[in-house]
């Protein structure tokens, strides 16, 4: 019937024709006749675009969408693993990976956008890039830019990022804390370096001990 209707006047209107699945809520179809229905405004009112996004990209656009809060709360915690590593990447030293391990990935991922816009295989893949690259002991500037790079076919990264709560403490006074808390480790006085590290907390910092050294990133 589209084609019909579309190019009834016979000119040719699209090449290829996307069916969506319907968007239901809590497993119900959304309707405004059933009163259930929820606004994208109202959606944005509570979430950054990203995590909408993210709910969407995790099934095949022609299959069909159940949203809940829960869901987008489960879409939130997802995203943030991203912008937890691009924070981490920003911090520590970086080092240029191997290309051929890095070109893992990106096959990968063209594979699932070829495969009918498999969104959800294509998302997953940008998860074990993640997970890739938090094994390693120094950033990847590949890495880096190819989850950037990727994300943004998918539309992530952009306006609407998943943000992280403001912190009213500088970047300078949370290493020298880090600097203190060390040392406090080093002469074995765990008291105070927990008393640092819960501080930090309190404050939206949350610290983490790796081989290469403490890292910091906000909540």
């Amino acid at each position: 019937n589209e084609i019909a209707q579309s190019e009834g006047a016979g000119k040719k209107f699209a090449r290829f024709w996307i069916h969506n699945g319907l968007l239901t809520i809590n497993k119900e179809k959304m309707a405004k006749s059933l009163g259930n229905f929820v606004t994208i405004e109202e959606v944005l009112n509570k979430y950054p675009a990203d995590v909408l996004k993210i709910l969407f990209l995790q099934a095949h656009y022609s299959k069909p969408v159940d949203f809940s809060w829960e869901r987008m709360e489960e879409a939130k915690k997802a995203g943030e693993r991203f912008y937890i590593l691009l924070d981490k990447l920003n911090r520590l030293k970086t080092e240029k990976s191997s290309e051929s391990c890095i070109d893992v990935f990106r096959k990968r991922f063209e594979d699932a956008m070829d495969d009918d816009f498999n969104t959800a295989e294509a998302l997953a893949v940008l998860f074990d890039l993640v997970t890739h690259v938090n094994k390693l002991d120094t950033g990847s500037v590949c890495a880096k830019d190819l989850l950037l790079e990727l994300g943004g076919v998918l539309g992530l990264f952009g306006q609407g990022t998943v943000k992280s709560r403001d912190v009213k403490i500088s970047e300078k006074e949370i290493k020298k804390l880090i600097d203190l808390r060390n040392m406090a480790r080093k002469n074995k006085d765990f008291k105070a370096a927990d008393k640092i590290r819960e501080d930090l907390d309190k404050k939206g910092i949350i610290l983490e001990d790796e081989k290469s050294g403490t890292t910091w990133r906000v909540k």
